[in-house]
């Protein structure tokens, strides 16, 4: 067993209110914060979750609210945090983290981050630090690591079938004849789930503890290489009645969290790859919006390969 815990905070569905359709986005809400024991060795509790309200077409509320419920609830199956320190026996130690996720290929899986510089410098400075994906210790990075581009600013690896298992976390499955998948759709909604470090906290010597929150926002624009993403204050609801999160908090951690788009077809996977979410421009104020830019999958072959 690794000396060092985490413990993350992951949502529970709540009740909802007025729920808008799927056109452009969903309701913006909060989930409660309770405790759901994960595994062995950490805690997973619920934290915020972001939704849009600019949809046009309403659906029947108790309808919309399980859709709504469903792709929050399935998404966070997808994100597990990466995380490094110096010293695997010092929650406070910690320097930083972010969030990675696991593609499959025509049957090559392998993981993918967008902090790569980061870590790289962390290491160079602190060599007998430790990086863990979860609550899996990722030793000997280099044998691991498959490409990192800073083009790109995308880096991928591999893990081996244990760890894999041991993160307890899906892949996206594509073949290789429909990599990459395509791009979402200008006006419509799409959901990033991570872990944002702004709520990530010490709680003893050996514990550190992540909130999980999912985010259902609409695509501003779309670029050969890149997604841009808005969330207006305008727009957003609570499921709950609890607080919605300020457009002025900053959504460093969620750094490398995937963009999913919600499949519209029959019988396939709920969710396919829109990008991999790179950084954001915060609000100025909490009537502004606030805008989040993800890069998409083109970049990356089906081998784990970057494109140069």
């Amino acid at each position: 067993m690794f000396p060092l815990d985490y413990c993350v905070k992951r949502p529970d569905p709540s009740p909802s209110h007025d729920v808008p359709g799927l056109d452009a986005g969903w309701l913006g809400a909060s989930w409660p914060r309770e405790l759901l024991r994960s595994d062995r060795r950490g805690l997973e509790t619920g934290g915020p979750i972001i939704e849009n309200m600019s949809a046009i077409r309403q659906l029947d509320q108790f309808a919309a609210k399980g859709i709504a419920e469903t792709l929050h609830r399935d998404s966070r199956h997808y994100v597990v945090p990466i995380w490094w320190g110096t010293n695997p026996y010092g929650a406070s130690t910690v320097l930083h983290a972010a969030s990675c996720f696991f593609v499959e290929i025509g049957g090559t899986r392998f993981g993918t981050f967008h902090v790569i510089a980061e870590y790289l410098a962390d290491r160079e400075k602190h060599p007998g630090g430790f990086l863990m994906i979860r609550n899996t210790l990722i030793g000997d990075w280099d044998s691991r690591f498959i490409d990192g581009s800073s083009r790109w600013d995308v880096a991928t690896f591999g893990v081996s079938d244990a760890e894999f298992r041991d993160m307890d976390i899906r892949a996206l499955v594509s073949t290789s004849e429909s990599w990459p998948p395509p791009p979402p759709q200008v006006g419509r909604g799409v959901i990033f789930t991570g872990y944002p470090g702004i709520d990530r906290k010490v709680m003893g010597k050996k514990i550190v503890e992540f909130v999980q929150s999912s985010n259902s926002v609409v695509v501003r624009a779309l670029s050969e290489d890149d997604v841009e993403l808005t969330v207006d204050p305008a727009f957003l609801k609570s499921l709950n009645g609890n607080p919605i999160p300020p457009t002025t908090k900053n959504l460093g951690g969620y750094s490398g969290s995937p963009l999913l788009v919600v499949s519209d077809k029959p019988l396939s996977s709920l969710f396919w790859l829109g990008g991999v979410v790179m950084r954001q421009l915060p609000a100025k104020d909490e009537k502004d919006t606030t805008t989040v830019w993800a890069r998409r999958p083109n970049c990356i072959r089906p081998d784990g390969t970057l494109v140069a």
